[in-house]
């Protein structure tokens, strides 16, 4: 069903505004305004609909040179951010009627459009127009460059690989800001590292050709937490301690502060929350099993999230009969207790441009970052494999453990003290002694700063190893 990609398409052309021009897009939010309110049309008629035969041929025309089904997004977001200061001095009722004039006045008008479109279409991660093209042909195997084709000889397969790449876009769209993969990051930082990724979304026009974008790096991650968990640290990264988001004076104040950067590529990088639900605080603490976080209390339920997004139009409307709706929930309550997510509302409130969060957050980077290259270093020091592991599991986040890659590559890669020296020696819970268990829930509730609860779990512990 087309009109399910469209709903998609209306949420990828409010977050691709977001990125590029955030208070334009909150503006626009704020007076319950939508896309599907103003760019059906342009997504349905390619901008034919209002304009003479000479310019919709002159328009495809250009279209057809760059050959990347994408970029029709960007026409649309060159013609809003042509009538910029109108939008911005309007108000809910004056909105329509600047909205509905919007079109292109000339031949001349198109050519600076196109141009504009060109250089904001090279500005944004590659990944995230990869689903801005899923939205259009609704095939992964359709790329500018046919030398990267993802094909198979087996139908089963390449259906396989179409309904992996449309669930991610499908949770991109229902994300609250734009995603930077893990792949994507490590290109850029390291650009020696082959990424099909990158290579994948490159134009075969020139014009298009995609130079790789440097970030500036936030790590929201507690200084506590990186030294009891082995997580390491990322040099380069500025870090905030996720406890400042909870104060607004001292988190505009860092902001000022953080205005130079201003108008640079900005990748928060955080710990995402625990994926454990409906356990009692204090039991995921003595076995280990969380982080401290009640889920049940703080994530929004299935039917308020759907419900929700459903009824406000500033959020636009969902496309209910998804095939994966329970996965675009999950990315929704995942989004609204993420530290990440909460800065860069933060940041666009604030108008800075090019804000995005690194999809699965710290520990997918160090997921890709010894999938791809074997190590950690240089962009991670002081990591220790087995320790954050531990981490992992006893917090409720043992998606992002390194086991899942260890079991989809069926191997293991050994090179040195950042390496994974031995996997199945990494226990889960229910594999622990009762000592072992003691031990991570006493870690845990200290680095959480549980004092009462730490002191009874060291008295537990104590008592235990007497015992044995």
């Amino acid at each position: 069903d087309d009109s399910g990609y469209l709903f998609k398409a209306f949420r990828l052309f409010h977050l691709l505004l977001l990125y590029h021009d955030p208070q334009l897009a909150l503006h626009m939010q704020d007076n319950d305004f939508p896309p599907e309110l103003y760019s059906l049309s342009w997504f349905l008629t390619l901008y034919s609909r209002s304009l003479p035969m000479s310019q919709v041929l002159r328009l495809w025309d250009m279209l057809i040179a760059i050959d990347d089904p994408a970029f029709t997004f960007f026409i649309g977001l060159c013609l809003l951010r042509k009538l910029r200061l109108p939008i911005l001095s309007s108000d809910t009722d004056s909105l329509p009627e600047i909205l509905t004039n919007l079109s292109f006045h000339g031949e001349e008008d198109i050519d600076f459009i196109v141009t504009d479109a060109i250089a904001l279409y090279k500005l944004t991660p590659r990944c995230f127009i990869r689903y801005l093209r899923l939205c259009c042909v609704s095939t992964f195997e359709l790329t500018p460059n046919p030398q990267y084709t993802i094909k198979s000889n087996n139908n089963d397969n390449n259906n396989a690989l179409t309904d992996i790449h449309d669930r991610n876009m499908a949770i991109q769209s229902a994300r609250l800001t734009v995603t930077l993969t893990p792949q994507e990051l490590i290109s850029s930082l390291l650009p020696i590292v082959s990424n099909i990724d990158l290579q994948d979304s490159i134009s075969v026009d020139k014009s298009l050709e995609y130079s790789i974008q440097q970030f500036v790096l936030i790590d929201i991650r507690s200084i506590d937490t990186n030294d009891s968990s082995g997580s390491g640290i990322i040099p380069r990264a500025i870090t905030i301690d996720p406890e400042f988001l909870d104060h607004p004076d001292v988190l505009d104040k860092w902001i000022q502060h953080f205005d130079s950067t201003r108008g640079c590529n900005i990748c928060l990088i955080d710990l995402p929350p625990s994926q454990a639900s409906n356990v009692s605080l204090w039991r995921r603490l003595i076995l280990g099993e969380g982080d401290g976080y009640s889920n049940k209390s703080n994530l929004v339920s299935y039917g308020h999230s759907i419900k929700s997004l459903t009824n406000s139009t500033n959020q636009g409307l969902r496309d209910l009969d998804s095939k994966f709706l329970k996965e675009e929930e999950h990315a929704m309550n995942e989004d609204l207790l993420r530290p990440s997510v909460k800065l860069a509302k933060a940041l666009q409130r604030s108008n800075f441009p090019n804000v995005c969060i690194l999809d699965g957050g710290y520990p997918a980077l160090i997921q890709q970052l010894i999938a791809l290259r074997g190590d950690t270093e240089p962009l991670v020091i002081n990591h220790n494999n087995e320790l954050f592991e531990k981490f992992l599991i006893s917090t409720g986040r043992e998606i992002y453990s390194i086991n899942n890659i260890a079991k989809k590559l069926n191997k293991t890669k050994v090179n040195n003290n950042n390496n994974i020296s031995n996997i199945s020696n990494i226990k889960k819970i229910k594999d622990m002694n009762e000592i072992e268990k003691y031990e991570i829930a006493y870690m845990t509730a200290k680095k959480l700063g549980h004092e009462t609860i730490a002191t009874i779990l060291l008295d537990k512990l104590l008592t235990s190893k007497q015992k044995k």
